[in-house]
């Protein structure tokens, strides 16, 4: 008969103490961990609350938009673009002693207003400037200005004084 033999294997578990004898030091250290584990479950415990609570507003601000897209020949409650004549009227009503052309082509494009290709963008507002009834031309300093006629204020029209012509 053969004799068994004996292996012994030998294993260790390190467990984060310094001194292994040490069981005290050892007991301590378990109770930090844990007291230590369960503060950063509770932080992110949280954490997921608040990020909870973001879906949930993100999931109602999505569904007020989906509600709104799904509007049929909904009228916008504010007109989402002028015309340059437009624009030009309300440029120049901001400036009561007149722009030049060139004032009025760079106020447009601050604004994103285009008048036309960009060639021609200069001519098209002199074209405009031209035509409306509403914009008069005005001589200082050897510049031609251009500005809103004076409105009656009750009647929203040219007053009679600017709208004839002096003999």
């Amino acid at each position: 008969m053969a004799n068994p033999t004996w292996t012994y294997v030998q294993f260790s578990l390190d467990l984060g103490w310094t001194h292994p004898g040490s069981l005290l030091t050892s007991a301590m250290l378990h109770k930090d961990q844990f007291a230590e584990a369960n503060q950063k479950i509770l932080e992110l415990e949280r954490a997921k609350q608040r990020i909870e609570e973001q879906i949930k507003a993100w999931v109602k601000i999505r569904d007020g938009f989906q509600a709104l897209s799904e509007t049929i020949n909904a009228t916008p409650l504010v007109p989402t673009k002028i015309g340059p004549t437009e624009a030009i009227r309300v440029i120049l009503g901001k400036h009561p002693d007149g722009l030049t052309p060139t004032q009025i082509r760079e106020e447009l494009a601050g604004y994103g207003i285009s008048c036309g290709s960009d060639k021609n963008f200069l001519g098209n507002i002199h074209t405009i400037i031209k035509r409306s009834k509403e914009i008069e031309e005005v001589g200082i300093g050897g510049r031609k200005l251009y500005k809103l006629r004076d409105f009656s204020p009750t009647l929203g029209y040219p007053t009679p004084t600017n709208t004839q012509k002096k003999v």
